[in-house]
Order: C-alpha cells, then sequence, then structure tokens
C-alpha cells in the first residue's frame, strides 16, 4: 500500500534526450509542429462549437422574432414599445454575429480573443434598454439571446487560454534563439577558415619579405650597386658645386641689398629689375640677357660715390668693395659654370634614372614597403578573428539554449 502511494506521488521522471545540434533545428519544429497540430484540433473543435452557438442564436433571433406577447390586451404605446425595442435588439444582435470572424491564424485569432471582451461590453451598453424591456414582455426569448452571447464570451476566454497555454511567442523566440545558435555555429566556422587563411597569407608575406630582403642586400653587394653610388656621389658633389656657385651671386646681392633698395627708390625705371634681382638673383640674371644689370650696378656705385645714396661709413665701404668685384666677366663666368655645372646635373639625373640597378633597387624596395603594410594588416586583422572568435562562446549558448528548450517543452534534451 505504501509503495502504491509513493509510485502516486512519486515525480515522473523525464528521459533525457542527446540531440546534435545539426539535427537541432529539425527536432525542435516536429515538436513544435505537434505542439500547432495540437491546437489546431482545440481550435478546430472550438470554432465548430461558436458556429453551432452561432445557429442557435440565430434560431433564438427567429423565435424572438415570431414570440407573441401572452397578454394581448396591452395597451398599443406599450404594444409600440416593446415592438421598438425588439426590432432595435434583433439588429444589434445580427451586426454582433456578424463581427465573429475567427481566422486561422493564431496571431489575430488571439487578438480577437483579446478584444472580444469589449465587444461583448459594447453589446450589452447599446441594448441595455431593449433588453430590459423584452424582459417585460418576452422574458424567455431574449433570456435565451443573452445565453448565447454570455457562451460566445466563455468559448473565447477559452480559446484565449488554449492559445496561450501553448506559449506560441516563446516557441518563435526559442526558435529564433535555435536558429542564432546554428547561424553562431556556422560563422564561428567561417571566422576559422578565415583565421586560417590569414595566418597562410601572414606566411607567405613573411616569406616574401625574406626572399625581397635577400634580393636587395646581393644588389648593395654587387659592382652595378657600387657605380650606382658613385653616380649618386658625383651627382652630389656637382649639385654642391651649382649650390656654391649660386651662393656667391646670392651673398653679393645680399650684400648691396640696402644699397639697391634706396637706388630703385630714386631710378624708377630701373625699380622692376632692382627688385627681380633681390628676390631671385639668379634666375633673373638667367633671363637678363642684355645684362642691364652691369649697368645698373655702375650706376649704383656712381650714386653712392656722388653722396646720392648714404650709407654707414663702414657699410659703404663693403658694398664699394663688393661692387669693384662684381663686373661683366664674372657675371659671364656665373652664367657660364651654371649652364655647364646644370647640364652634368640633368646628365647625372639621367645616368641615376635609367641605372637598371637603382631601378631593380626601387622596386624591391617598394615591394618590401608593401609587404610590411601587408604583414601589419594581416597581423591585425589575425587579432581581430581571433578576439570574435573568442566572444563567439558556442557551448554557454547551448547550455543557455537548452534551459529554454527545457522549460517551454518540459523535456530533458542535451544539444551535442
Amino acid at each position: 500500500m505504501f509503495d502504491f502511494i509513493k509510485r502516486l506521488f512519486a515525480k515522473e521522471e523525464i528521459p533525457r534526450e542527446e540531440i546534435k545540434v545539426d539535427d537541432l533545428s529539425g527536432w525542435f519544429d516536429s515538436r513544435a509542429k505537434a505542439i500547432f497540430g495540437e491546437l489546431d484540433s482545440r481550435i478546430d473543435g472550438i470554432i465548430e462549437r461558436v458556429d453551432g452557438e452561432k445557429e442557435k442564436t440565430k434560431a433564438n433571433l427567429e423565435a424572438l422574432k415570431n414570440a407573441k406577447l401572452q397578454n394581448p390586451n396591452i395597451p398599443f404605446k406599450a404594444e409600440q414599445l416593446m415592438e421598438g425595442n425588439r426590432e432595435a435588439y434583433i439588429k444589434k444582435v445580427e451586426i454582433f454575429l456578424k463581427q465573429i470572424r475567427l481566422e486561422k491564424d493564431y496571431k489575430k485569432l488571439h487578438g480577437f480573443c483579446v478584444s472580444f471582451g469589449e465587444m461583448v461590453n459594447n453589446f450589452g451598453k447599446s441594448t441595455i434598454k431593449p433588453y430590459h424591456v423584452l424582459q417585460e414582455f418576452l422574458a424567455n426569448e431574449s433570456r435565451n439571446i443573452a445565453s448565447n452571447v454570455k457562451n460566445f464570451d466563455n468559448i473565447m476566454k477559452e480559446l484565449k487560454q488554449a492559445i496561450e497555454e501553448k506559449k506560441l511567442d516563446r516557441i518563435e523566440e526559442v526558435k529564433g534563439k535555435v536558429n542564432s545558435l546554428l547561424m553562431q555555429i556556422n560563422n564561428k566556422k567561417k571566422s576559422g577558415e578565415e583565421l586560417d587563411n590569414v595566418i597562410n597569407l601572414n606566411k607567405e608575406l613573411g616569406n616574401l619579405k625574406k626572399s625581397l630582403e635577400e634580393e636587395i642586400k646581393k644588389l648593395k653587394e654587387s659592382k652595378e650597386y657600387v657605380n650606382l653610388k658613385k653616380l649618386e656621389q658625383d651627382k652630389e658633389d656637382i649639385g654642391k658645386d651649382f649650390n656654391d656657385n649660386n651662393y656667391l651671386l646670392i651673398h653679393f646681392f645680399s650684400v648691396i641689398e640696402a644699397a639697391l633698395k634706396k637706388y630703385a627708390r630714386i631710378a624708377f625705371e630701373d625699380e622692376g629689375l632692382v627688385n627681380g634681382y633681390l628676390q631671385n638673383p639668379a634666375e633673373t640674371l638667367l633671363n637678363d640677357k642684355e645684362l642691364k644689370i652691369v649697368g645698373v650696378l655702375d650706376k649704383l656705385n656712381k650714386s653712392i660715390s656722388d653722396g646720392k645714396i648714404e650709407l654707414k661709413e663702414r657699410k659703404k665701404e663693403k658694398i664699394v668693395e663688393e661692387l669693384g668685384r662684381m663686373d661683366k666677366v664674372f657675371l659671364d663666368n656665373f652664367i657660364k659654370k651654371h649652364d655647364e655645372l646644370k647640364v652634368k646635373l640633368d646628365n647625372m639625373d639621367k645616368l641615376i634614372r635609367e641605372n637598371e640597378t637603382k631601378k631593380a633597387l626601387e622596386k624591391y624596395e617598394g615591394e618590401l614597403k608593401k609587404a610590411d603594410e601587408d604583414i601589419v594588416g594581416s597581423e591585425q586583422k589575425i587579432n581581430s578573428i581571433k578576439k570574435g572568435i573568442e566572444e563567439i562562446n558556442i557551448e554557454e549558448m547551448k547550455k543557455e539554449l537548452e534551459k529554454e528548450i527545457n522549460g517551454l517543452l518540459k523535456v530533458d534534451v542535451v544539444i551535442l
């Protein structure tokens, strides 16, 4: 006897199911389908009851329409009052029946059930007067219809409860989490494949970098590279001579600058030429084909001697000394040397630019720079993918989903 009672109150043990993650979606869909099947069957039964109640209500409406007064000797005004309210009540009931339309859509059906209570309340409010009047004259017939309305209300509450018991929103939510788990597993797999590809690419870039460094090293140890460096040194020496030559002219005009500025104020016809020499002596001289500056410098020297240009004595001596060295021969020599050095520089530029070793070195160094940038980029991507993979905790998601499924379906599932 004790064992029987113990078995009676013992909690039913739910057998554990082990579901492979690849089979999880199909398994869950089959369980959900069974729930939907049970619900559909119950909904079909309730809809049949609703249809039956509609037929009963229509029959009761006919009975109300055709009902005769038990006391035909009532006053005419009372009879008019009864007929007017009977007609109004019947119309309201007919409208009420037309509003009862049940669709085979769970959400719409549930929404209709939720709003049905308000629909019944509105019906009650709109029929309270004609119903009370009919209760005085045709009590049984009007009461039967009121019972029909009450039955509709009870059926809709039952339908609402039947839908809510199946937790359709939770099924949809958990189904979304099943899909999310599968998507995250797929994402993690793809991320793993992408990580392997980027790691391989990083290794290839490392090998490429090593190969380029070896090529550059070979070039720099070659006889051709020694010749290239000599060309570059020769160009640098010529460039120094070129700059030194320009500096002589710049230095000269910087020494006499103060005097030239004062001269330009009194010799307007030479102002443009003077300003050109003060701003860019070499370029202006190369464009001064007639060497008009020689005449300007002579006039400047004379103006200083005549006292037309006032200068401090020490500065005056230095300027006059510089003017004594600056003549046509000096300027011709400057132009000649400038042109010779410029031709040499251009030739050296061309030789270096067309040098095969130079071209190869620039090519390898450019590729090496690109390889370095790509290596940094691939390393950053590797770290980013690794971080993303670490953030996808599949086992934790499985455990959380197991709880959700077990609580919803009353099962004991383990996701493998």
